[in-house]
């Protein structure tokens, strides 16, 4: 074979390599939009479902259908002066309790009247208490709060990856703008599994919880993407991707992005 030719059949093997790759593009771009229209159609039916039921909505309908791996807690255990040293508040007015591995319980004693209190909410963010009053706070986040004339309660989320972790959350109570005490779950060994599986879309998840909403009309306040977690006695165990889809009354439904099941249901009623 001489030279020339040996050049033209490489160039049209390059030709035809590179006319495959974009046909495959194309089909992928075609899938892709295909997809996203079945995905909106699917929004539209929803919202119209949930209209007739009297439920609204406060936010758009999510979109994200990324697929998702199931997430691995393993138990680890902290002693009550490994808990205090992290906390920034003096350790001879902090009682802290273990209730177990992952319950952790604060309470801010006064020494006299004029003393201060642990943390005032009229004078301080809420975003900057968990950093503050809870270990390993940076990973807490405000998630939901009932204050009425000062006093009442605030709830917490840990997070993973930017992820809520429905069900390991730190509550603080407020007694006229001051909370003296605290009660917190935590989970510090997260892993994410190797395997990723598909996810239902949060319009699914939307339909699923629509006959189980009891009081109409409703609001949904928001749905978010999360995981949620039972703590066990287990060594380990495993959290799934769940879409979280809390109401205005602070009632929450947690849908299993895997199956579509419904993982939990809370109340902020403390």
């Amino acid at each position: 074979m001489d030279l020339a030719r040996a050049k033209t059949i490489l160039i049209i093997a390059f030709l035809v390599l590179n006319a495959i790759l974009v046909y495959q593009l194309y089909l992928k771009q075609q899938i892709n939009t295909d997809y996203s229209l079945l995905i909106l159609e699917e929004i539209n039916e929803v919202e119209q479902l949930l209209a007739d039921n009297q439920i609204y909505l406060n936010q758009p309908i999510p979109t994200d259908i990324r697929d998702r791996p199931f997430l691995r807690i393993n138990r680890e255990s902290h002693s009550v002066s490994e808990i205090r040293d992290a906390i920034d508040v003096e350790n001879n007015q902090l009682i802290v309790r273990i209730i177990e591995d992952n319950h952790i319980e604060y309470q801010w004693i006064k020494q006299d009247a004029n003393d201060s209190f642990a943390y005032d909410v009229s004078s301080h963010s809420y975003t900057e208490l968990p950093r503050k009053l809870l270990f390993e706070g940076a990973s807490y986040r405000p998630h939901f709060s009932s204050i009425e004339n000062g006093n009442g309660h605030i709830v917490y989320l840990q997070y993973f990856m930017d992820y809520p972790l429905f069900g390991i959350t730190a509550t603080a109570y407020v007694e006229e703008n001051k909370i003296t005490s605290w009660r917190q779950k935590f989970a510090g060994n997260i892993e994410a599994e190797d395997t990723v599986r598909p996810i239902l879309t949060a319009a699914t998840a939307l339909r699923r919880i629509t006959g189980e909403i009891e009081s109409h009309p409703a609001t949904i306040e928001k749905i978010e993407l999360g995981y949620y977690s039972r703590f066990t006695e287990s060594d380990s165990w495993l959290l799934p991707p769940v879409w979280g889809i809390i109401l205005s009354t602070g009632e929450e439904f947690y849908i299993n992005a895997f199956t579509g099941e419904l993982e939990g249901l809370q109340e902020h009623n403390e």
